[in-house]
């Protein structure tokens, strides 16, 4: 049994780690970028073209 969990439990690290860099939507640096073209992040397009709470990630 604690094979089986501890394979879980990597795949959830490995999950989190993902979640936590699509949150960061490629750094400071990209975002800047972004800024500088005059386009909205990828996040703010969602918020700003969807009703709110009907967006679920």
């Amino acid at each position: 049994m604690s094979e089986h969990r501890e394979h879980w439990q990597t795949l959830l690290t490995q999950l989190d780690e993902r979640t936590a860099l699509a949150e960061g939507m490629g750094g400071k640096d990209r975002i800047a970028r972004q800024k500088e073209r005059g386009r909205m992040t990828a996040r703010e397009r969602i918020e700003h073209f969807c009703d709110p709470g009907s967006f679920n990630e």
